[in-house]
């Protein structure tokens, strides 16, 4: 004899905004008004390392290393929150720009591997960005695959 189960469904949620509609940010601003995607890097970094956010609108700069690897559908949460955000096409040739302007850095992924240096001369530059970026001003840092890596 099957055994069936019934499932107490709990009350219907609300809907949510900007990238917390998949869960990813939720429950992770214990202020409420917090705009979610500042808050994440609230709830990774140790206290010790928390960044002075200004009261202006936050820019992040990321660095891409093809036209199809960009930040996808957090673009429009990005837009959505107010954030300003700039491209910087490494592949393409684009230098990588002063980070003082910016409050976070994120790096998209590729399929290159870290070490081709040879094949890809902008590698080792970004690396040492990411190391000011993430060491020496202490900005929030958020990689994707090859970007993570780097």
């Amino acid at each position: 004899m099957a055994r069936t189960h019934k499932r107490k469904l709990g009350p219907p949620r609300e809907p949510v905004r900007g990238a917390d509609r998949f869960g990813i940010l939720r429950n992770r601003s214990d202020k409420p008004g917090l705009n979610p995607l500042k808050s994440i890097w609230y709830a990774v970094l140790p206290t010790s390392r928390k960044p002075a956010m200004s009261t202006a609108k936050p820019r992040f700069v990321v660095f891409q290393h093809l036209a199809i690897e960009h930040p996808g559908v957090f673009r429009d949460f990005l837009n959505e929150d107010g954030i300003e955000w700039a491209t910087v096409e490494l592949d393409v040739g684009d230098p990588i720009p002063d980070l003082r302007p910016f409050d976070a850095l994120w790096v998209m992924g590729g399929p290159m591997d870290v070490w081709e240096d040879d094949t890809h001369p902008w590698l080792e530059p970004e690396r040492a960005a990411i190391r000011e970026a993430v060491v020496a001003r202490k900005m929030p840092f958020l990689g994707f695959c090859l970007g993570h890596q780097l």
